[in-house]
């Protein structure tokens, strides 16, 4: 993965595992190329290919990797001999997610149930290695922690009409205000798009969009990039809630 900083392309830029585009990744060397994602999605976003397990070194075919609860905590270790890959997949986490900013990303698709990908429904053993319950994949964690409110999704959920046209609109949104915000402050030009997305804000979250419309007509009396972080994050707390949910 580049981490050069780019200008903002044509088409959202977007992270995704690397399993769903067709690489060969996986711990038993085949992929989980996902028609979805190489089709609609590949036509909309430019997507960006990652494997964490890659990443940290892991290589192809390798020692399939669980969640476990252990005394220390929850840990990322290999099945049958143990190794810890935990401290490299939160370090990784957090390198891919300054690289994500860095390439302008808009959201990112993970791998469902992977305990380095997957954002729910991961299963979690205990130290017996027995099932104890669902967790959320490492990688996939920090990530979360790291990135600055970038939107996510499972493949799995994508599948769905109603939410994968909901990722599409947060992504898409996302870009155009990346494109706001880039190059040289422009108040004015903030606040034509905060006109501009007035209706679909509202639709989204209407006492959102009542702070956030507050925020924007203070926007003289606001230090630039302190006004762009809070705008950004309410902007897409906003769009994450489904239409005529609140």
């Amino acid at each position: 993965m580049s981490a050069h900083p780019a200008s903002i392309p044509d088409r959202p830029p977007v992270g995704v595992s690397a399993c769903l585009v067709g690489e060969q990744v996986r711990y038993d060397g085949q992929h989980k190329r996902h028609p979805q994602v190489v089709g609609l999605l590949a036509n909309l976003f430019e997507l960006i290919p990652i494997c964490p397990e890659v990443e940290i070194g892991l290589g192809i075919p390798r020692e399939p990797i669980q969640l476990q609860q252990t005394s220390t905590g929850l840990r990322l270790l290999a099945v049958q001999s143990g190794q810890d890959h935990t401290d490299r997949m939160q370090e990784f986490s957090r390198q891919a997610a300054q690289q994500m900013e860095s390439l302008q990303a808009c959201g990112y698709i993970l791998k469902s149930k992977s305990p380095s990908c997957g954002l729910q429904h991961v299963k979690l053993f205990d130290q017996d290695g027995s099932f104890q319950r669902i967790g959320r994949g490492i990688f996939a964690a920090g990530l979360q922690q790291h990135s600055h409110f970038l939107p996510m999704a499972e493949e799995a959920a994508l599948e769905e009409t109603a939410k994968r046209e909901h990722f599409v609109e947060i992504v898409q949104a996302f870009h155009r205000l990346r494109n706001c915000l880039d190059g040289s402050w422009d108040a004015s030009r903030l606040l034509q798009f905060h006109n501009d997305h007035r209706l679909q804000l509202q639709s989204h979250d209407a006492q959102g969009y009542q702070e956030l419309d507050k925020l924007a007509a203070d926007i003289q009396e606001q230090e630039p990039a302190t006004f762009q972080r809070t705008y950004r994050k309410q902007f897409l707390e906003i769009l994450a809630q489904p239409v005529g949910s609140v």
